[in-house]
């Protein structure tokens, strides 16, 4: 809802970059549901029904892996929210009726946002020594 709102907000700004941005949110909630829907994901392996034929160790060892990968899901959710904060950060500064340093907060909040995912898939050990200097510019915006 609040994706529509903005729409209609900056579409006079940049209908191009409005439009984006809103089909963005339709992907990236699709991406959020999916990626809460795998969150309960390990609750549910295990009991009754076609997961009972494996033993204790095999759904233990599943539920594991469906942990990790949670956090890979959840990256990829990043990128979505970062690229919405990019086109929010830029209508922002270039409309008239907010002040311009809120579009260069959420800018830089979308940059590194968006920044976090790829470099934690690129470079995972370069991503852990940056973690707190991009915690605390995402804080910022």
């Amino acid at each position: 809802m609040a994706e529509v709102i903005a729409f209609y907000l900056f579409r006079r700004v940049n209908p191009l970059i409005a439009t984006i941005a809103l089909c963005r949110a339709v992907v990236g909630a699709a991406t959020e549901s999916l990626d809460m829907r795998g969150s309960i994901l390990p609750l549910q392996i295990g009991g009754a029904g076609a997961l009972a034929a494996f033993s204790a160790a095999q759904s233990d060892a599943l539920s594991y892996v469906s942990l990790r990968l949670q956090h890979t899901r959840s990256l990829i959710s990043f990128l979505f929210c970062g690229l919405d904060e990019l086109l929010a950060g830029h209508l922002m500064f270039r409309c008239a009726f907010l002040p311009r340093i809120l579009g260069v907060l959420l800018g830089i909040s979308g940059f590194v946002s968006l920044a976090d995912p790829l470099l934690t898939f690129a470079a995972p050990a370069l991503a852990a020594l940056v973690f707190p200097c991009r915690l605390a510019l995402c804080l910022s915006g």
